[in-house]
């Protein structure tokens, strides 16, 4: 007798577990189930969706709810702000872009035409002008001093250079009667303080950072003229 009932409990609680087992199954099912619905109605709910082809003072629905273009604008005022003076500031640069172009084409064409009328005026070609102008007259600057045409009275020479150079300019200015008073030459030496104290840029009783580095050649004649000095 207590072996057929222990049977029967045993055969109970067997169906009970597969009952339980059947149910834990269902359940799981119906999770994974509805889990993609969900999934899509949370995301729905937070991906804001186009407004209607009609709707012009909406730009798009979140969770039902409208987003408006008045919203969009405030939200975009510095940023398109922003943009307008980028676009502003594009169009001056090509403005004046475009104007240094067109200069630059008038400069040539009046440069040519000048150069065109000279050469006519002279019945030779513009080649033969530049080479008699400019390419036969190069040469060293104490010739080109003896061929310029100046009134020494009115003229002040400023001569800056190698030294060997500007003592030969010199002598070719004062040669032609200009006063050494008004030739002015920018000397060159070794600065470091700039203010006259270390003595790297003395030049005997001159020091060329404090005093200079331009000077009259009637103040600097005596020493200017000892080489290597």
């Amino acid at each position: 007798m207590i072996t057929g009932w222990r049977a029967l409990v045993e055969e109970r609680a067997e169906a009970l577990v597969m009952k339980s087992r059947n149910v834990l199954a269902l359940a799981l099912l119906l999770v994974v189930t509805a889990f993609p619905v969900l999934a899509k109605k949370d995301k729905d709910a937070k991906t804001p969706s186009p407004a209607a082809p009609g709707d012009t003072g909406v730009a798009a629905y979140l969770g039902g709810e409208p987003i408006s273009m008045e919203d969009v604008n405030k939200q975009a005022e510095a940023g398109m702000d922003r943009l307008r003076q980028q676009e502003a500031a594009f169009r001056r640069q090509l403005a004046q872009d475009g104007y240094n172009i067109k200069k630059s084409a008038l400069d040539q064409i009046v440069e040519q035409r000048l150069l065109d009328q000279e050469a006519k005026k002279r019945s030779v070609t513009v080649d033969a002008m530049i080479k008699a102008e400019v390419e036969d007259k190069a040469g060293k600057v104490t010739k080109l001093v003896e061929r310029a045409r100046f009134d020494p009275g009115r003229t002040r020479a400023f001569v800056c250079g190698p030294e060997g150079m500007m003592r030969f300019a010199v002598s070719a200015l004062t040669a032609r009667g200009v006063s050494p008073e008004r030739v002015f030459l920018s000397l060159e030496r070794n600065m470091k303080c700039a203010i006259g104290f270390c003595g790297h840029c003395q030049l005997a009783t001159q020091f060329v950072c404090r005093d200079g580095p331009v000077f009259p050649f009637a103040k600097i004649e005596p020493i200017f003229r000892v080489r290597e000095l």
